[in-house]
């Protein structure tokens, strides 16, 4: 008898199945965050994401108050949160448009 293995899983899913986006995912999650926070600059980097919000700039008293003009993150489900997080502090409403 001879055994012969199960064909791999394609990349897409292996992504799946160990609980990460596939790149096609990531990139329509990406493009709907960036529907839901017009006021930021969502780019890739080599590092992860970073956002930057359009019309502010750094201040330091906002800073230390947990308003960012500059959030970064490994992975898009992370840069949502924190985007969340900056349009709660703003008084924007926690919810998206």
């Amino acid at each position: 008898m001879v055994m012969t293995m199960p064909p791999r899983p394609r990349a897409a899913e292996r992504a799946t199945l160990s609980g990460h986006l596939t790149t096609e995912d990531e990139n329509a999650y990406l493009e709907r965050l960036r529907g839901r926070y017009p006021d930021w600059r969502i780019e890739r980097t080599g590092a992860g994401l970073v956002a930057r919000h359009r019309t502010e700039e750094p201040d330091a008293r906002q800073e230390r108050a947990g308003l960012r003009t500059e959030v970064t993150a490994e992975h898009v489900e992370l840069l949502e949160s924190r985007l969340y997080v900056q349009r709660a502090l703003r008084g924007d409403g926690a919810h998206p448009h």
